[in-house]
């Protein structure tokens, strides 16, 4: 099921966590946007407002599908994603798989009709996590045109 908007709703970006602290680029958002970062940790997430003045930050397990579904709740309430960028932690506790459970929950949310399309950036060191994620999208490389999205890789700073 694909969300619907309105041509005039603001942008949706969703970053987890890890990505404002891995690659400075990441936080150029486009003008007007509503930016929200979900992650685990409480202290990361309360600096993300003061990072990126306007973010809304939002408590998510991405170990959990339960979690994984809240988040999915919420940003379909916001009428979907413009932009989902994943990256991975320094510390390497957000591994392939959690992100690979993100991409699965939050795809359908990515599906909308907008004047620019949906965009996937994914911030990885090359490992067997990039080498799992890079896969699976091979595999569904011909429905993510289809539904006219674009995927971005980028390597951390």
């Amino acid at each position: 099921m694909h969300a619907v908007t309105t041509p005039c709703a603001k942008p949706v970006v969703l970053m987890t966590q890890a990505a404002f602290y891995l690659h400075p680029t990441l936080t150029a958002m486009p003008p007007h946007s509503r930016l929200i970062v979900a992650g685990a940790s409480r202290m990361r997430l309360a600096l993300a407002p003061l990072h990126l003045p306007g973010a809304k930050a939002i408590w998510t397990d991405f170990h959990h599908s339960a979690s994984l579904r809240s988040l999915r709740t919420r940003v379909e309430a916001l009428g979907g994603i413009d932009q989902l960028i994943l990256a991975e932690d320094r510390d390497g506790s957000d591994d392939g798989m959690s992100h690979l459970s993100t991409l699965l929950t939050l795809l359908p949310t990515l599906r909308r009709s907008r004047a620019k399309e949906p965009q996937i950036v994914l911030c990885y060191r090359d490992g067997p996590a990039a080498r799992s994620l890079r896969t699976f999208l091979a595999g569904i490389a011909t429905q993510l045109r289809r539904d006219g999205l674009s995927v971005r890789w980028l390597q951390p700073e």
